[in-house]
């Protein structure tokens, strides 16, 4: 990691030094020309950034863990939706003590371990154990 970012700093040194040394050889009116032709291409090339080379998902290390009913656990970012809807439970125990690393536990009970970017719907409809 630290070799990328010294790489990368020489790579602008020997940039802005080429840079220098080109507008000095060119002339101060002529360089202005070339300065704003080639603002102008890095401005639409910076914009065009995001589209042509989009961020990768944030890793989260550790285990996804989702127990009960409707439980889920996503260990990452999230991009879709998440709907979970248990009906017709009777009482349940308390849930356990919940493992290290992105847990769910209980009826519709939900986990992300990541960024989500999408809704969360959890419905949870309990009967009193006579069918109903």
């Amino acid at each position: 990691m630290r070799h990328g970012r010294w790489i990368g700093r020489a790579a602008f040194a020997v940039i802005v030094i080429a840079l220098v040394g080109y507008l000095v050889r060119v002339g101060l009116a002529r360089a202005d020309m070339v300065a704003s032709s080639v603002g102008a291409v890095v401005a639409l090339a910076s914009l065009g950034a995001s589209y042509l080379f989009p961020a990768q998902p944030s890793a989260r290390p550790g285990a996804a863990r989702a127990t009960g009913a409707g439980a889920v656990a996503v260990a990452a970012d999230n991009e879709g939706a998440i709907t979970t809807e248990v009906s017709g439970t009777a009482a349940t125990a308390p849930a356990p003590r919940p493992a290290p690393g992105v847990t769910a536990a209980g009826p519709g009970s939900v986990a992300v371990g990541g960024a989500n970017r999408a809704p969360i719907r959890t419905r949870v409809a309990r009967d009193d154990g006579d069918g109903r």
